[in-house]
């Protein structure tokens, strides 16, 4: 569903269908650049995805990924107070 290097970050890229996409992502605590496509290929084109921000979640009995999608601007901000919520 998400690029290798992300499974275990929460992450942002302001434009997932680009040629050269940039992710930034949180990894031991400090955030990180990426220079791939976030999504799989044919998620991204089934939904059109453009900006996306992403959060992992795990709990004791269940695991997965919240994502953000669409219009409305996403930001860095948002990716750091995700990751603190989630």
């Amino acid at each position: 569903m998400v690029a290798e290097p992300l499974a275990g970050a929460s992450f942002y890229c302001e434009d997932a269908g680009a040629a050269s996409p940039t992710v930034l992502y949180t990894a031991g605590g400090r955030l990180r650049r990426l220079h791939q496509a976030p999504v799989h290929a044919e998620l991204q084109r089934r939904f059109g995805i453009g900006p996306v921000l992403s959060w992992r979640l795990q709990g004791q009995s269940c695991q997965g990924r919240l994502f953000g999608l669409g219009d409305p601007p996403r930001t860095l901000d948002q990716l750091l107070i995700g990751e603190i919520l989630a």
